[in-house]
């Protein structure tokens, strides 16, 4: 794959800004304001299949996602990044 030329999925190309959305949780269950990432990342790979689905974890409720995965051990797991 021509990584210059192709759309790698997700609707994202090489060198695609990402920026993450995000908020904190308190240990009363308090939610914070939503953040974006103020340094950002970009596209320079497309990442291989994940060897396992994710599962969802024992904290997950009507507020809170939580998702558990296997570690990504290796450059060929992570991308080559």
């Amino acid at each position: 794959m021509d990584l210059m030329t192709s759309e790698l999925g997700f609707g994202l190309s090489y060198n695609d800004e990402i920026t993450a959305q995000v908020r904190a949780i308190n240990a009363a269950g308090l939610p914070g304001q939503w953040g974006q990432s103020s340094v950002n990342g970009s596209v320079k790979t497309q990442p291989p299949q994940m060897a396992a689905v994710p599962t969802r974890g024992a904290s997950t409720n009507e507020l809170i996602l939580h998702v558990e995965w296997d570690t990504l051990d290796n450059l060929d797991q992570m991308g080559g990044s």
